[in-house]
């Protein structure tokens, strides 16, 4: 009788283990594309969010390097774990930063935080002459969808933290078609 009730229990803790813990990954299109999402802009009159049908992803335009715009999430979690963020972009010029912060208690900021940067080369004077794209694994001229991943291990102490995607002092453009982030075990 206990081996079943084992069994049944170890296949929905691995099953809780991989689950997003953010509300509207994909950014349903397009009437509630920002549903479970906050806008925290530096200076909002620069920045443009809207919903790409086409691509089917939200976009995020920026017409200055001066300053950053993010899409964020606030979520719960377990110190001592080690969580994924993972997000499907496509960054045709400009720059992008996948960023978490540790929160407390109080959902402030305690001061630490994790960074994943990607940007195109597109507006760079030296690409592709003579910096040549295969030289540039982070940066590209031709685009495509790419999906980059941040990992975190929380520190004690750390019960939230605020997930955070976008603009990150960068003229251009950049989609998100897809955001995760989850317990890496």
């Amino acid at each position: 009788m206990r081996l079943p009730f084992i069994l049944i229990m170890t296949s929905m803790s691995l099953a809780l283990a991989g689950s997003n813990l953010l509300e509207n990954p994909r950014f349903d299109a397009p009437e509630g594309y920002m549903k479970g999402w906050e806008w925290s802009p530096m200076w909002a009159p620069i920045f443009t969010v809207s919903y790409d049908q086409g691509k089917r992803a939200v976009a995020i335009a920026s017409s200055s390097n001066e300053y950053s715009g993010y899409l964020n999430q606030t979520v719960p979690v377990v110190p001592g774990k080690e969580y994924v963020l993972r997000a499907e972009l496509f960054l045709p010029l400009g720059r992008s930063l996948l960023w978490v912060v540790a929160l407390n208690d109080q959902r402030k900021e305690i001061g630490k935080s994790w960074t994943r940067r990607s940007y195109s080369l597109a507006d760079n004077p030296l690409f592709p002459h003579f910096v040549k794209p295969e030289y540039a694994p982070n940066g590209r001229l031709v685009n495509d969808w790419e999906t980059l991943e941040l990992r975190v291990k929380i520190p004690d102490g750390v019960p939230f933290v605020r997930v955070n995607v976008g603009s990150y002092f960068g003229q251009g453009i950049v989609f998100f078609r897809r955001v995760e982030f989850f317990a890496a075990d």
